[in-house]
């Protein structure tokens, strides 16, 4: 299904993803796509493809940094693509090569994975599956900035229940999850909200592994 599917969305949507690239480029220089390191199966480090959202130099000066809503280093187009979660549709490309799967688990950073093992002892157990462009947790609404716990719980729920019907039932609720904003226990702090620039420790420090807790 997913060799299929990811080349059947790569021949329709590539007239799409060739427009959406031309205007990234536009709107600010650098690439259109860009490559991000993250954790596939079993551990195995990989280089993600997305659309560039954000300025070019977005994480010189700070390094790997978890983004927020309403992230100043977006660009505003790059907004409107996370919004609607155009900028992951290249990552029909590491289906089709074998880096991920259509639905799975959201693959995570190295970085960001290392430190969320340290208060989740359970987080590991997301490698033992390829990621995916989209996982249960998403189309329940933990996308974005959205309680790890909770994508956590959603994820194990997705492996241990694994099914082709599970698979199919993710890919047919991605429409309603993108209709309806990402579930929120709290509004963030107004300093987090005008500083965004947090990195894996901040996350946690912040309280976003459960509700605010």
């Amino acid at each position: 299904m997913d060799i299929v599917l990811s080349i059947s969305g790569l021949m329709l949507l590539g007239p799409l993803l060739a427009l959406v690239a031309w205007l990234i480029r536009r709107e600010s220089p650098g690439p259109a796509i860009y490559r991000q390191i993250r954790l596939g199966r079993g551990g195995r480090e990989f280089a993600i493809l997305k659309l560039r959202t954000m300025r070019a130099d977005a994480e010189v000066p700070s390094g790997p940094t978890w983004a927020v809503e309403g992230d100043p280093r977006c660009t505003r187009l790059g907004a409107v693509l996370r919004r609607w979660g155009i900028d992951e549709l290249p990552q029909l490309w590491n289906v089709l090569k074998g880096d991920m799967s259509l639905v799975g688990p959201r693959p995570e950073r190295p970085e960001f994975h290392a430190c969320f093992q340290m208060h989740l002892p359970e987080y590991d157990r997301r490698l033992v599956v390829r990621g995916g462009v989209v996982g249960l947790a998403q189309v329940r609404g933990w996308r974005g900035d959205t309680s790890i716990e909770q994508r956590l719980r959603c994820d194990l729920e997705y492996i241990e229940g694994w099914s082709i019907g599970t698979d199919l039932l993710v890919l047919l609720l991605i429409p309603h999850a993108l209709l309806r904003p990402p579930t929120r226990y709290r509004e963030l702090p107004p300093s987090m909200a005008t500083a965004n620039l947090r990195k894996p420790e901040r996350i946690l420090q912040g309280g976003f592994l459960n509700n605010g807790g």
